[in-house]
Parts: C-alpha cells; sequence; structure tokens
C-alpha cells in the first residue's frame, strides 16, 4: 500500500518521522504544526506489501544459495562490528 503524498509536495519537500508510543510529543509543538511535516507511527513500513517481499527474500535466499547463484539482499559481512563515524 502506497501511502499518498498530500499536494502540492513530494519526496524531497515532505518531512516523515517516526513516533513510538511511548515518545510524548508536546501539544504546542512548532514543528507538528508545519503543513510539510507528518509524523507516523513507528510501524509505519510495515505493510502487507513490505512482509511479502521479505517472506520471499528468505524462502528463495537459501534456496540461490544452494544452486551456487547469487543471492539477492546480501549483507556483506566486511561491515560488521563498524559504526558509522567510529574510528
Amino acid at each position: 500500500m502506497k501511502i499518498p503524498i498530500p499536494a502540492p509536495f513530494d519526496a524531497e519537500s515532505l518531512l516523515t518521522f517516526d513516533i513510538l508510543p511511548s515518545h510524548h510529543i508536546e501539544p504546542g509543538l512548532s514543528l507538528i504544526r508545519l503543513e510539510n511535516v507528518m509524523p507516523a507511527p513507528h510501524n509505519g513500513g510495515h505493510t502487507a506489501e513490505t512482509a511479502q517481499r521479505h517472506s520471499q527474500a528468505m524462502s528463495e535466499n537459501p534456496l540461490r544459495f544452494s544452486q551456487g547463484d547469487n543471492q539477492d539482499n546480501f549483507v556483506k559481512s566486511a561491515g560488521w562490528g563498524t559504526r558509522r563515524g567510529a574510528t
């Protein structure tokens, strides 16, 4: 399911941010009142389509691996244990 972006905004001028149930948002917070700001629930990206794509990848990747094929959505282990900006 795609969430429509309100006109006249596009993806570059719309700000969305993650809200957890435990977050307390002050009613007078000026950021919330801006037209191009859209608070979203923490699970806003959890759609039926996302679940389908995850399920498909989890079932196809082991099969590809067993056949010696390249896997989709492969995480390279070279970056494990490092953080961005860490020195």
